[in-house]
């Protein structure tokens, strides 16, 4: 048997306590979600399919603390701490459902220890945190921990044939494929349908029923492939802010925008993976008419730094713009439309803040557009 170590103890000296405190109900269900992308998109397609269906669920993510689709709480990070999360499960344990975000870190570091749940999805696997995982492999084992706290089979969408093929046979279970959508809008993008099909399975599993949907009235959350239209162009924001979500996006503007110039702004966030830089560069030159680099969330790292090293991926650097400032940045994709095009400003999605040396300055990529296509 493994010795414990001091972590150890200092979980299980928590959940003492918390048993006093904030014990866990007896019939509550949880589903949990990791992936390194989609993992808020799936949360609020189950959150749409449960209040479709008349039925009340927490959700917890990088979006929040919300119940029945009303926020209560931001958490700031996708995976609150151990104290947290059995703190929101026993304060809201009327509502008897809840779907989690699932991270990496917050697995690693046992932020769920010994918090059940029921099923468990997968969404996707591609580079990402590994200045704190170091290597692929660390990363994917962090990830799997998730099957420690189910007693089901991980659920991985049925689309994904290189995630599938990830795991050994018998580990997963496969999710439902629906065949037919709506036209345009939101499922015009693939990865859409891989989550909205994970989301429906995990809900039919939880609640170990058919339930009923409406794919015309499903919503994704703010800043995840959300259009907005401008004369005979469109703005794209996205939170994608890895070399397989640039990568997937980015691919999917180009087939479903065939007549149209994409342009696409974006930046690598500061004190975070370094190695994905370059990668984030060859994923968006790759599919791109024309790309300005710019800034996204430096921290505490020098801008123009992290601008240098994310310039290694591209090919063709003399093709392409580079302007630090991003309210500029956004500003100039304006002036190299030529024709119908699509502007794609990548990396923030939701996030209402520009993180600078500790201090988050009010910013939202959407409300600077809005402000600047209205002006």
């Amino acid at each position: 048997m493994a010795k414990k170590t001091d972590i150890d103890k200092w979980i299980e000296a928590q959940k003492r306590v918390l048993d006093a405190f904030y014990p866990l109900p007896n019939d509550f269900a949880c589903i949990g979600v990791t992936g390194t992308n989609g993992k808020s998109t799936v949360v609020k397609f189950i959150e749409q399919i449960f209040m479709q269906n008349n039925l009340s669920i927490v959700t917890c993510g990088t979006l929040g603390l919300s119940i029945n689709g009303d926020k209560k709480k931001d958490f700031l990070q996708t995976s609150p701490s151990y104290i947290d999360n059995r703190k929101l499960i026993y304060e809201n344990k009327d509502q008897k459902n809840f779907a989690f975000e699932v991270s990496s870190h917050s697995l690693s570091q046992e932020r769920f220890y010994q918090i059940p749940l029921k099923v468990v999805g997968w969404t996707s696997f591609s580079q990402d945190h590994l200045d704190y995982h170091q290597t692929m492999e660390s990363y994917f084992e962090s990830k799997k921990k998730i099957v420690e706290h189910s007693k089901e089979k991980l659920i991985v969408p049925a689309r994904d044939k290189d995630l599938l093929s990830m795991f050994e046979k018998g580990f997963v279970n496969e999710s439902c494929v629906i065949e037919e959508y709506p036209q345009g809008g939101i499922f015009s993008a693939n990865f859409n349908k891989n989550n909205f099909e994970l989301a429906l399975s995990l809900t039919e599993a939880l609640l170990g029923k058919r339930v009923d949907y409406n794919l015309e009235k499903i919503s994704v959350v703010p800043g995840r492939f959300q259009l907005i239209p401008w004369k005979e162009h469109f703005f794209i924001v996205d939170y994608a802010h890895t070399p397989d979500a640039l990568k997937n996006i980015c691919e999917q503007v180009k087939n479903n925008f065939q007549n149209y110039c994409l342009i696409t702004v974006f930046g690598c966030g500061g004190d975070r993976d370094r190695t994905k830089r370059p990668l984030m560069a060859q994923a968006v030159e790759k599919y791109s008419d024309k790309v300005v680099l710019t800034s996204d969330n430096p921290r505490f790292e020098d801008p123009e730094q992290i601008v240098e090293d994310t310039k290694k991926g591209f090919k063709n650097l003399e093709k392409h713009m580079v302007i630090v400032d991003r309210k500029e940045a956004i500003k100039k994709s304006l002036e190299l439309i030529e024709g119908p095009s699509v502007i794609l400003v990548a990396g923030k999605g939701h996030e209402n803040y520009l993180d600078i040396k500790g201090v988050k300055h009010d910013y939202s990529d959407e409300r600077f557009i809005k402000e600047l296509i209205k002006d």
